[in-house]
């Protein structure tokens, strides 16, 4: 009977002496083929019946027998090669089309529906299994590749309806027209996974758009035999495996892209790697999982990092007995001066100001003055929020202090109104809007030891965080890794009163953490909890501490300078505390993202969780599902969880290398060799101290033996009574390891490389600037450039137009910073352009008023025998505080100058002041008006808005619409004007306006009267630069407090370089030349200015 086969025949089934088989042998063998059963069917009864060879019945014999078979005797060995090799690809081809079809890669699809898999007959020519284009690579290959690429081209139009003279340089502004380059986005996925030629295999898994780059793993790796000395080749991301050790566990690279080798010489195997490491972060969290989840947290925090902003007092500390050795939690009231025991007590606080084209954030307060009796120190009046008590702050039964629910803003002030125990009343204490309110001031923001309302912060509350166990809170104090002074005594605990009486090195949870239980309310809304010295200035205390332990500097710092400028810290807090989170035994959270997959081990007790079974993980938000937490946790249950977390941003490109060497000693053990080298690189260009390139030497050698020493137990059996057949086991395990580090591979470092802080950029915005007023002061100029008084007269005021964008051959004017600037270098398809800030200082003798259609002025002046001025004026922050340019060393500028006519020869001078200036614009305007053949003309001269807040914006909302209050300020409406025609009076009498074209805004020449009109522009327009909605002269502000900076224009002792040519359609050129002025040297102090607070 014909046999079947089930798989391919290896080759050593058939040996070469089949040829030699006798010819006997194979006559028996055709007899028996010639010789059938007895068949049982062919007849009614039992009988035997011989066939002859004129049967019908036609016997196929198997292929094997058949001419040309495996067992044919004039089959040649190479025939029986070339047949075996044959039936080899076509089983395999057979294997591999049954396999895709499980993985229902190959499912043929027809209109009717799926067709029924068949069953694959071995014996019938397999289908086709692999294209046809694909060749022979399907011999030698099983690679499984799905790819998803997404191609996406958009070509998109912006029109901005609203646009600026400083859009017109932006191309992205959408007030340019036509249509940008068209965006190209390309994102694809790649799942690749099979072996190539049984010995390369391939595992790739990226995404492009997965956030963090690490999660992607590409791995192609060169499996050797058994019995190859390459065992491994592997490039791509790497895991580097090395035998247990203490020293070099945490020098281990994760998840680094390089190249791996592993080989086996006899008993020697090595393994090596060079790989750029990327790196994944170990951390393990300790839970417990019960009611609530509680985790161990350990944290470090510093001297410097008191809990600012938050914690006031309300009376002047220096009327406090025993000042600054107060103990706040613990003030009596009645042992307090008179003037310090307050009945009741009200807080305020001044949101941010939003400056000139915002609104007052605390509108609908009560609008006060806050000043001090003891300075200078005046704000408003403004609009004060009234804070409500255990809502928004907590107040100290003593009444002499609060804490805030939140900590006060950078921008904002805070200010109390109290009633004294006997009945004196500080401020007006208002609960509504009166009509002359007054508060008393104890927080202005970016002030220093200089005022009184500094001392109102205190400094000696620590946070110790939320959610926390107040019982499970251990506070270690050390100075230098030391909990004990200098002088040997105590602790620094014990010393600066933090201590337990018992225990002076165990915290006083009872009485200095904050707030107590024992606290009105607990201490109400604060929900923190904070560690209180019972001292106002604890590491100042000349008393406790020496010379060498002190940081008073702490609290001589402001807060906003703490960060950038403030003292070293000295001492270091060392918290240890259960914080406690909710209830769901179900989630834990591991407070990380980005979890590397697969790199979680999770244990309670000895039982190591397995995922899918017991819990399910959230990798890219690092949540934990149990799932049945009832019978993990039947009671509170500490949980161990050790993890991989990837880097969200790599510092510094670091490399490895690494060899690690085993020689295996067979039932003896093993000797283990390691050697890794790791380099770090920086990314700075001069490095500065602690940033300096670093390297990393570690060697190792580790042996782990075992004996059986049997002469041990013979030794125990030779005791009396004592028999045991137990083998002795004898463990030796040692390890040698050293480390070489070079913490600075340049050899070099720079304390200051000046390159981190960035310059203060000045916008030159068109619509930022405003008319402003008289200089009130001349100092630093010649007398030529004043009026006989000596000052500035408002009769030389000439007329200045300011413009962002000029018309040229009918087209605005751009220009790239390379174009102004030679030494600029651009990178990349985009060309920005530059904001250049024309100005144009017209004759005495141009008023003003431009013609709708011609732009020609209207308006003439009689000239005047004074020197030209104008004013513009930019506020340089939008809360009215001002900005900090206390470590300017230079003012920089670019100028184009016609070198032919020198503006030094005709003695053209720029004035810069810093400072704080009068919000009062000059603004002057014709007086009467007269039609002459269909044509107004002007005449006459009178100063417009002098001593009255000229402003756009709604004088009760404090709000601006366009459609409404877009009217225009500063001569461009005047309000009352006289016409000669009629002989009447006309009232606010638009000079000009401003009209959008829908699509972008309509472009003029350099200096077209035009340019500058302030109706109808889309923006609002405000001499108020500090948006409290008045003058500085309305409460009382008369001087101003600049710097003032004195430029030549055309002097060549301030210019530093120059840089390109500019040449119009006259052929005129002209140069662009960088200005520098020292910030600090050669300036005119007029007042009392303050750079740390330049408005």
């Amino acid at each position: 009977m014909p046999v079947r086969r089930s798989g391919a025949v290896p080759s050593k089934m058939y040996p070469r002496r089949w040829g030699k088989v006798s010819r006997q042998s194979m006559l028996v063998v055709g007899a028996a083929l010639a010789c059938p059963a007895i068949a049982s069917a062919q007849g009614p009864g039992p009988a035997v019946r011989f066939y002859l060879i004129t049967d019908t019945l036609h016997m196929d014999p198997p292929p094997a027998l058949r001419d040309g078979g495996l067992w044919d005797r004039l089959t040649s060995p190479q025939e029986v090669a070339r047949r075996w090799v044959a039936e080899t690809l076509r089983l395999v081809q057979a294997n591999r089309a049954r396999r895709r079809g499980r993985l229902a890669l190959n499912r043929p699809v027809v209109a009717a529906g799926i067709l029924p898999r068949l069953p694959i007959a071995l014996d019938s020519a397999p289908p086709p299994v692999a294209r046809q284009d694909l060749g022979d690579l399907a011999r030698y290959a099983d690679l499984n590749i799905e790819l998803d690429a997404h191609l996406e081209t958009r070509l998109d139009r912006l029109r901005n309806l609203n646009c600026t003279a400083a859009d017109i340089s932006n191309p992205a502004s959408g007030c340019q027209g036509g249509f940008p380059t068209p965006a190209l986005d390309q994102q694809f996925a790649l799942r690749a996974g099979g072996v190539i030629a049984d010995r390369l295999n391939v595992n790739v898994d990226f995404d492009s758009q997965r956030e963090f780059s690490s999660n992607n793993r590409i791995n192609v790796w060169y499996q050797g035999l058994e019995d190859d000395i390459v065992r491994r080749v592997e490039v791509g991301n790497l895991d580097f495996r090395l035998p247990s050790s203490p020293f070099i566990r945490s020098a281990i690279p994760a998840q680094s892209f390089g190249i791996q080798a592993e080989a086996q010489l006899g008993p020697v195997e090595l393994r090596s790697i060079l790989a750029q490491q990327k790196g994944s972060s170990v951390r393990t969290r300790i839970f417990t999982v019960g009611d609530r989840t509680t985790q161990r947290v350990s944290r470090e925090s510093r001297d410097v990092e008191f809990e600012d902003s938050r914690f006031f007092f309300i009376v002047d500390p220096a009327t406090l007995p025993a000042q600054p050795n107060i103990d706040v939690l613990n003030i009596v009231r009645d042992a307090l001066p008179p003037e310090a025991q307050l009945a009741q007590v009200r807080v305020y606080r001044l949101r941010a100001q939003s400056g000139q084209v915002g609104i007052n954030p605390s509108l609908q307060g009560i609008e006060a003055v806050a000043f001090r009796d003891d300075s200078l120190q005046r704000v408003g009046p403004f609009f004060w929020d009234l804070l409500v008590e255990g809502q928004d702050y907590y107040l100290d039964p003593s009444g002499t202090w609060f804490g805030l629910r939140n900590r006060v803003g950078l921008n904002e002030f805070l200010a109390v109104s109290y009633v004294t125990v006997s009945g004196d009343t500080v401020g007006t204490f208002p609960s509504v809007t009166g009509p002359s309110d007054t508060l008393r001031l104890i927080h202005e923001p970016r002030r220093g030891t200089d005022v009184p309302t500094f001392e109102h912060e205190m400094r000696n509350f620590y946070r110790i965080g939320g959610n926390i166990s107040r019982n499970s809170i251990n506070l270690s104090l050390v100075v230098n890794d030391s909990e004990r002074p200098v002088d040997g005594i105590g602790t620094y605990l014990a010393r600066l009163g933090l201590a337990n009486s018992t225990d002076p090195s165990q915290l006083d949870e009872f009485n200095r953490v904050f707030p107590r239980e024992r606290d009105p309310n607990g201490g109400l809304p604060l929900r923190d909890l904070f560690v209180v010295f019972p001292n106002l200035k604890p590491f100042a205390d000349s008393a406790r501490l020496q010379d060498r332990e002190r940081n008073d500097s702490i609290y001589r710092t402001p807060t906003y300078l703490r960060n950038t400028q403030g003292p070293a810290p000295r001492f270091r807090f060392l918290w240890d505390f259960d914080a406690s989170g909710s209830g769901d035994r179900a989630r834990l959270s591991l407070g990380a993202v980005q979890v590397r997959s697969g790199s979680e081990r999770i244990r309670i007790g000895n039982r190591d969780l397995v995922r899918g079974r017991d819990y399910d993980i959230s990798y890219d938000l690092g949540v934990i599902t149990f799932v049945n937490p009832d019978s993990l946790f039947p009671g509170p249950t500490e949980v161990q969880v050790q993890f991989e977390q990837n880097q969200l941003f790599d510092i510094a490109p670091s490399s490895v290398f690494g060899l690690h060497g085993t020689y295996n000693l067979g039932s003896r053990g093993r000797v283990d060799a390691v050697t890794l080298f790791q380099r770090e690189r920086t990314i700075f260009t001069r490095p500065i101290l602690g940033l300096e390139p670093q390297a990393m030497f570690i060697g190792s050698l580790s042996t782990n033996l075992r004996f059986r020493p049997d002469y041990l137990t013979r030794a125990l059996n030779a005791l009396p009574l004592l028999e045991t057949n137990v083998p002795s086991i004898l463990e030796v395990t040692a390890e040698l390891a050293v480390s070489r580090p070079n913490p600075n591979q340049a050899g070099e470092a720079y304390i200051e490389e000046f390159e981190g802080q960035p310059s203060t950029i000045i916008g030159m915005e068109e619509q930022s600037f405003q008319l402003g007023s008289r200089p009130t002061s001349g100092i630093g100029l010649p007398p030529s450039h004043l009026s006989p008084a000596g000052e500035f007269d408002v009769n030389d005021a000439a007329t200045l137009v300011w413009q962002n964008a000029i018309e040229i051959d009918g087209g605005p004017l751009e220009l790239s910073p390379g174009e102004i600037d030679s030494s600029i270098v651009l990178t990349g398809a985009s060309r920005p352009k530059e904001t250049l800030l024309w100005l144009t200082l017209k004759p005495d003798t141009i008023g003003g008023a431009p013609h709708p259609v011609t732009g020609a002025p209207r308006w003439f002046r009689t000239p005047t025998p004074g020197p030209r001025w104008r004013s513009i004026t930019r506020p340089l922050d939008r809360s009215g505080l001002g900005i900090d340019l206390s470590r300017i060393e230079f003012l920089e500028f670019w100028a184009l100058e016609d070198l032919r006519v020198s503006t030094l020869r005709q003695k053209t001078i720029l004035v810069l002041d810093f400072g704080t200036v009068l919000e009062d614009a000059v603004a002057f305007g014709p007086d009467s008006l007269e039609v002459i053949r269909n044509d107004t003309v002007f005449s006459g001269f009178q100063t417009l808005g002098m001593g009255v807040l000229d402003s756009e914006k709604d004088r009760f909302t404090n709000l601006f619409n366009a459609a409404v209050n877009d009217v225009g300020i500063h001569g461009d409406r005047i309000p009352t004007i006289f016409n000669i025609n009629t002989g009447e009076t006309l009232t606010d009498f638009p000079m000009c306006e401003r009209v959008f074209t829908g699509v972008t805004i309509p472009t003029f020449p350099l200096g077209h009267l035009g340019a500058r009109c302030t109706r109808r522009n889309g923006f609002v327009d405000s001499e108020d630069l500090n948006g409290d909605n008045r003058l500085d002269r309305a409460i009382g502000v008369l001087q101003e407090d600049v710097v003032r900076y004195i430029v030549p224009l055309g002097d060549a002792r301030l210019v530093v370089r120059r840089g390109e040519i500019l040449r119009d359609i006259a052929g005129v050129t002209r140069t662009w030349r960088l200005y520098r002025i020292p910030f600090r040297r050669d300036t005119v102090q007029i007042g009392a200015p303050n750079l740390r607070r330049t408005r």
